[in-house]
């Protein structure tokens, strides 16, 4: 007797199931599937990867002498570099660390931009 009640209850869950599912799925808007499509895909790789970068905006911290014995990573990040005016495409790809200071102060940051050829440049902090 409590086989086909066992039956009964998987081909119940197995039908319902996928039902409930679709129904909890909305359809995608016109205006959200535009969005979609316009969201650039990234198909290449860096030509210099973070780690490397990494290890160029060290040298260069200690080659022009920045005092950054109280200071840690807080950010990397991929970016362009150039004025927002400018398109994306003449902009310089490259990748952007920030350190803080252990205190915490407003504007206290060290702001590294190391471009894909490896030349690095301190950006102005706030």
């Amino acid at each position: 007797m409590r086989i086909p009640s066992l039956c009964l209850a998987v081909f119940a869950v197995l039908v319902l199931c996928p039902i409930a599912q679709t129904q909890s799925q909305s359809a995608m808007t016109r205006e959200e599937k535009d969005k979609l499509l316009d969201i650039p895909i990234r198909s290449f790789r860096p030509k210099l990867s973070l780690q490397e970068a990494l290890k160029t905006a060290e040298k260069f911290i200690a080659s022009e002498k920045i005092d950054a014995e109280h200071f840690w990573l807080y950010r990397a990040n991929f970016m362009l570099y150039g004025d927002p005016a400018t398109p994306d495409k003449d902009k310089l790809p490259g990748w952007h660390f920030w350190w803080v200071s252990d205190s915490g102060g407003q504007g206290n940051y060290i702001l590294i931009f190391v471009s894909m050829d490896g030349h690095c440049r301190r950006l102005p902090s706030m």
